[in-house]
């Protein structure tokens, strides 16, 4: 056994009642590819325990990972039962549908914790979280249409929200909607957190698809230096180098993008690759 797996298992045998411990055994246990164990660990928190919803939810975690995500449901599903006005336990069942692939049940329990949220005054930043949930299943369902208006609705309330400036920015950037707005939106984004890799990226793409490619590259190579093989990051920084002439920097950044790229991307990129992007205008320059 690794050193940190033998600190956990020791911590959690000098103070077994301790559910923290127990927790952090488990999971170390999943990261050394022991997930019964693990399971077994989190199933003897007691359910009055106040580390329960985090014994559950680091459960959910467990199993989703194992691809046993029908099981995850069943568990969160007890736990809704157990305690059906609880928000923790609500969102439990919604990110256990989420790991599913089941998005219309997830979004309904979103729509829910938004509609109590709304209806109770709980708070700014709680509700902004209920509509982010809600406003990312809705996108990875495909309905950016819903999807928008929440991320709006959170803007409006928490200006200050890099996250979310962000989130919403680049994807109006990804849909060509309003380029001028969305830039705005991801610069403000930029300059609350400069140290975010996802926000530099947005904002080099950003000033890339508005034509200011000088402007664009540096952020680009930025945000590259910590992004490893993220797919996102490395096909913007190629398409940067492409328009400024630097075929091979160009290639090589796309080929570290395919490596890590799935489905339609890894076709996307070998075009790319091959042919360079299609000549033109800035939406070419889009992923699907």
């Amino acid at each position: 056994e690794g050193q940190g797996l033998l600190m956990a298992r020791i911590a959690a045998w000098i103070a077994p009642q301790s559910d923290p411990n127990q927790i952090a055994l488990a999971r170390t246990l999943a990261a050394n590819d022991l997930p019964d164990e693990a399971l077994a660990i989190l199933a003897r928190v007691h359910h009055m325990s106040p580390f329960k919803a985090k014994a559950l939810e680091t459960s959910i975690r467990v199993l989703s990972e194992q691809g046993r995500s029908a099981e995850s449901v069943v568990i969160a599903n007890n736990a809704r039962q157990m305690s059906p006005d609880s928000a923790d336990a609500q969102l439990l069942h919604a990110r256990a549908y989420e790991a599913a692939d089941n998005l219309p049940a997830a979004i309904d329990i979103y729509r829910t914790l938004v509609s109590v949220s709304a209806n109770s005054n709980s708070g700014t930043r709680r509700l902004g979280n209920y509509r982010l949930l809600l406003a990312s299943a809705l996108d990875r369902s495909g309905d950016w249409s819903n999807a928008m208006p929440e991320l709006e609705k959170i803007v409006a309330t928490e200006p200050n929200n890099s996250q979310v400036l962000n989130y919403l920015g680049y994807s109006m950037l990804e849909r060509g909607i309003d380029l001028e707005r969305a830039t705005g939106m991801v610069k403000r984004a930029y300059d609350i957190d400069p140290t975010s890799g996802a926000i530099t990226d947005s904002l080099g793409y950003a000033y890339y698809l508005n034509g200011d490619v000088a402007k664009a590259l540096p952020l680009l190579e930025k945000a590259a230096k910590t992004a490893g093989n993220d797919v996102a990051v490395n096909e913007h920084l190629g398409d940067a180098y492409w328009a400024l002439g630097r075929r091979r920097d160009a290639r090589y950044a796309w080929n570290t993008a395919r490596q890590a790229a799935d489905g339609d991307g890894v076709t996307r990129l070998a075009a790319k690759i091959d042919f360079g992007p299609a000549a033109g205008t800035a939406a070419a320059f889009l992923r699907p």
